[in-house]
């Protein structure tokens, strides 16, 4: 991820903070805690062993 995208999603968790999903944090739009869950989640870097991640089952197999 890029560093402008990765800073925004910092202050986006610090906004959304430990309010429960159903909980709306800005009554104008509707927009909920759980509606910034999916956000977040949608760029967050997928980890080594998940799809897209950086390991492939040839680097586990010894294959590589």
């Amino acid at each position: 991820m890029n560093q402008a995208l990765d800073e925004a999603r910092l202050r986006l968790e610090a906004f959304r903070g430990d309010a429960p999903a159903d909980r709306v944090l800005d009554a104008a739009s509707g927009l909920t805690a759980g509606d910034v869950d999916v956000l977040l989640a949608a760029c967050r870097s997928p980890t080594d062993l998940e799809p897209g991640g950086s390991l492939s089952l040839d680097d586990l197999s010894g294959n590589a």
